[in-house]
């Protein structure tokens, strides 16, 4: 799944989980959904830390990555990114 292209992006999988990291200066939380082919990020704090569905919706929005805005099933807010 890392080798994946984020459709209409030559960013793959691997590559933007580094951007987050370089971003953020920590990694969100990332969950992938293989059976539908989606993988959502969602918002993850720590100490001195927060990465919120906005932060998160407005990095995706400079790097021209489709995403919507979402929840897990914990009921956290998150974006999810459509891998087809």
């Amino acid at each position: 799944m890392n080798k994946i292209l984020i459709p209409n992006t030559n960013i793959t999988l691997k590559e933007f989980k580094k951007l987050l990291f370089e971003k953020f200066k920590a990694y969100p939380m990332i969950y992938t959904n293989y059976k539908k082919n989606i993988f959502s990020i969602s918002e993850t704090y720590y100490e001195n830390i927060s990465i919120t569905q906005n932060n998160l919706s407005s990095f995706c929005n400079k790097l021209n990555i489709n995403h919507k805005l979402s929840y897990t099933n914990h009921y956290s807010k998150c974006i999810t990114i459509n891998m087809s």
